[in-house]
């Protein structure tokens, strides 16, 4: 599983688990593996071996962003190659500092907070049954984000091969713990999704998110019909939730992937959202997912802006030619479907997000409606 842990000394990126003398063999970097060369190592999913543009992002998406080295990694159990991570020399500016693998916290290094979108801050905090990254003890640099997945079940769709991965990457994910550890809820469970973000607002345990908690950044990512009810039902209901006060009823960022659900037209952002970005395709590639499904196939459904909003609509089909580096995969604009807008849009939101400080390629924009 792919995540984040972080302390108020460090952040460190996790992926499964890190890896030792025992079972392992790995070459790349100059670096070498196992307990005794003083470097954590970290798997990267299984990804299994694509060639040199899979090494490139992936150092360049999730190694590169921690300054970490990258390198292949040989599991020797099965004989299948993965890609993984390690720490490497301490940046110059900004960014994950490497650091002493044997600090009482555990996690080597410090985070130095520079010039990143949404600046997250550090700690684990757990409240209630959700574990949430993140740092609740430092006011406005803190961040708790939600996501909802999409139809119809955890295994189907962009589910399990791009939501889970990007969400475990998101700064303070709260996880549905009610369902076996999961970072994303499903779109059908805006409820849940959104008692676990109260409750992870509410730093001080009062059953209350006003001035007396720690203020955190509230992020809302959402994908197919769960980009909708993450707009029409989650937002809205935080906001207007009878245990949040005026002054917290925010929502920071808003971001949804090729949100759909029958007979719903436009996408209502609502006025308290902070900052909006949709992205989606207007056109269905041969291959997309949702060919062949009921009322497929399914086209993200464009968006309505208060007046004046910060809200940008991203459209991927207006720019058929070029290459978009995804999480796990390279997409042309022409390829990109209802499924793979999720691989294809996890470094912009992992940017918005303040995950990472590349800017990613981003398609054409289109003109957002107005209320």
């Amino acid at each position: 599983a792919l995540g984040v842990q972080t302390s108020r000394r460090s952040q460190l990126l996790w992926f499964a688990r890190p890896l030792g003398d025992s079972g392992w063999a790995g070459r790349g970097c100059g670096w070498r593996l196992g307990a005794s060369s003083g470097h954590r190592w970290w798997i990267v999913g299984n990804v299994v071996d694509r060639g040199q543009s899979t090494t490139s992002k992936l150092c360049g998406i999730v190694c590169g962003m921690k300054n970490w080295g990258c390198m292949k990694i040989a599991l020797l159990s099965v004989g299948t190659l993965v890609w993984g991570c390690g720490e490497t020399d301490p940046p110059v500016h900004g960014g994950y500092t490497g650091g002493d693998s044997s600090s009482a916290d555990g996690a080597g290094g410090d985070f130095v907070s520079g010039d990143v979108r949404g600046d997250p801050g550090g700690g684990d905090t757990f409240m209630g049954d959700h574990h949430i990254g993140g740092d609740s003890t430092s006011p406005i640099d803190c961040d708790v984000t939600i996501c909802l997945g999409g139809a119809l079940f955890r295994n189907t769709g962009a589910n399990p091969t791009y939501v889970q991965p990007l969400c475990e990457l998101l700064p303070g994910i709260v996880y549905d713990t009610t369902d076996n550890q999961y970072s994303f809820f499903m779109y059908s469970n805006s409820a849940g999704a959104l008692a676990a973000l109260i409750d992870a607002l509410d730093t001080n345990n009062d059953g209350f998110v006003d001035e007396s908690d720690d203020r955190c950044r509230v992020n809302i990512v959402g994908y197919s019909w769960g980009g909708v009810n993450a707009a029409h039902k989650l937002a809205p209901d935080f906001m207007g939730h009878a245990n949040v006060s005026v002054e917290r009823a925010i929502v920071d960022n808003l971001l949804i992937m090729a949100p759909y659900a029958p007979s719903v037209s436009p996408i209502h952002v609502p006025s308290d959202v902070r900052r909006f970005r949709e992205y989606r395709h207007s056109s269905t590639p041969a291959s997309d997912c949702s060919i062949g499904v009921p009322l497929g196939p399914y086209l993200g459904i464009p968006p309505e802006c208060p007046t004046g909003a910060d809200c940008i609509d991203y459209d991927y089909a207006l720019e058929p030619d070029s290459l978009f580096v995804g999480l796990v995969d390279d997409w042309y604009g022409d390829e990109v479907g209802h499924c793979t807008i999720v691989d294809v849009a996890a470094p912009a939101v992992m940017y918005e997000l303040g995950v990472t400080q590349t800017v990613p390629a981003l398609p054409p924009t289109v003109p957002v409606d107005v209320y």
